[in-house]
């Protein structure tokens, strides 16, 4: 959660944040309105350190919520010890805290100050003598330079803050270009209020047995339809909640949504199994594999019945700390999948390393495998890779029946596509699976 993103979840206390005790939100805001006021006539520098505990919401559920405020009181400790007399701390929002300097001789003085708070923050020593390693991010802006409010400062701040975590950097000053960024502010608000009022929506595209002619499982996809929007499209809002820090709190939702919407699928279908996407700084996260035992415990669901998806391109983006994510989900028994394989890099030497259990032909290639013949040959060879590696192969994109029975002629175990179906609602899923020639054995396959 973002400063600019927390009106109201700390409630409106203009006085003492009363966990932390150093000042709530409001406090805040009204302390360093009026200092702004004043430096308006001074020459000092004022700036303003914004300091985000990166997946703070995963602590509360790894670690209960008596750690997690354990951790916020200990931050506001290291903060307070880091500020002099004249400057202004508060907590702004659930996992962030804003340090306001004062009176500045030099810009320069406030990253020395974000330097020695996140130098003081790599560990937590909680109050039964454990260790908790924790990671936090700042962004600094400088009053006028970057904002004459405390408002615009802070957004500023924010997108710095963000900025240093997508470059894994401690900390980032503010930059003026990043101004026509907050005209989206808006939408990102409203995508964390759809998240956490679970007003998003999950449509499943399934998958099918090309040998055996019947469903086996379904993709699930993401879907917003904003109330005063319309439709917005993942390809826009995926991108926001990568660059906003929403990411991990949106697969985390997906995840459970899709295996509580499971149980009632497999009442149907037992064998069915869901797919489930995951991006790179979601497989990043430490506590992954944690959550995703949780997530199958919470919904009694066998872990072979969840297959989790990642592009190699994911993998590739820190293949060391991804591989053993990956380890650890195929120890639980969950189903792996490498989506959109043949268009990352490096793809036949990682494979080798990687604890798959599928691989994914991307749609490009096999979109043109009736009118190129090279398509059809990169095809073939993927799935001759796979029966090599003893990996199932799965053909996304298919919109035809000439290409979904030249798939099932080359030996391709599984496939998805538009003219299966398109992705679609639960309740439009459900009478898919009662009707599809797909789940009804006994059926004639379509012509050829």
């Amino acid at each position: 959660m973002t400063a600019r993103h927390a009106a109201g979840t700390i409630g409106n206390n203009r006085l003492m944040d009363t966990l932390t005790g150093i000042a709530g939100r409001g406090e805040f805001f009204s302390a360093t309105d009026s200092m702004l006021c004043e430096h308006e006539q001074q020459d000092a520098t004022l700036a303003v350190i914004l300091l985000n505990i990166k997946g703070f919401r995963s602590i509360n559920s790894v670690y209960g919520y008596s750690v997690a405020d354990q951790i916020l009181r200990q931050v506001a400790e290291c903060i307070q010890s880091v500020k002099r007399q004249q400057d202004i701390a508060g907590r702004v929002g659930v996992d962030e805290f804003a340090l306001a300097l004062l009176n500045l001789k030099s810009p320069h003085l406030a990253e020395l100050a974000a330097n020695k708070l996140i130098a003081s923050l790599d560990e937590i020593l909680l109050d039964d003598g454990r260790r908790v390693d924790i990671k936090v991010h700042a962004g600094v802006a400088v009053f006028p330079e970057h904002g004459g409010t405390i408002d615009v400062l802070l957004q500023q701040a924010d997108r710095a803050m963000y900025t240093a975590r997508e470059t894994y950097q401690s900390y980032q000053i503010a930059d003026n270009s990043q101004q026509t960024g907050i005209v989206t502010s808006g939408l990102v608000r409203e995508l964390e209020h759809a998240i956490t009022k679970s007003e998003l929506e999950l449509y499943y595209q399934p998958k099918v047995d090309l040998q055996q002619h019947r469903m086996i499982g379904a993709e699930a996809l993401i879907r917003w339809n904003n109330p005063g929007r319309g439709f917005i499209g993942p390809d826009e809002f995926i991108p926001l909640a990568e660059d906003n820090g929403l990411i991990f709190p949106l697969t985390l939702w997906s995840l459970n949504t899709a295996l509580r919407q499971g149980v009632e699928i497999r009442r149907l279908w037992p064998d069915f199994r869901m797919a489930v996407n995951l991006s790179a700084s979601t497989l990043a996260e430490y506590e992954l594999v944690e959550l995703v035992m949780r997530a199958l415990r919470t919904w009694d669901t066998s872990p072979d019945k969840l297959m989790i998806e990642v592009t190699e391109s994911a993998v590739m983006k820190n293949p060391d700390s991804s591989i053993e994510t990956l380890h650890g989900l195929r120890e639980l028994g969950v189903r792996l999948s490498i989506d959109d394989f043949g268009t990352g890099y490096s793809s036949f030497g990682y494979l080798k390393q990687l604890p798959v259990h599928e691989l994914k032909i991307d749609q490009s290639f096999v979109k043109g495998m009736a009118t190129d013949v090279n398509d059809g040959r990169i095809v073939q060879s993927m799935i001759n890779l796979g029966e090599n590696f003893e990996l199932s192969v799965i053909a996304e994109g298919i919109e035809d029946v000439q290409t979904l029975y030249q798939l099932k002629s080359m030996g391709c175990h599984h496939g998805q596509g538009y003219y299966i179906s398109k992705p679609m609602d639960r309740e439009k899923f459900l009478n898919w699976i009662a009707d599809s020639e797909w789940t009804r054995p006994g059926l004639p396959e379509p012509a050829k």
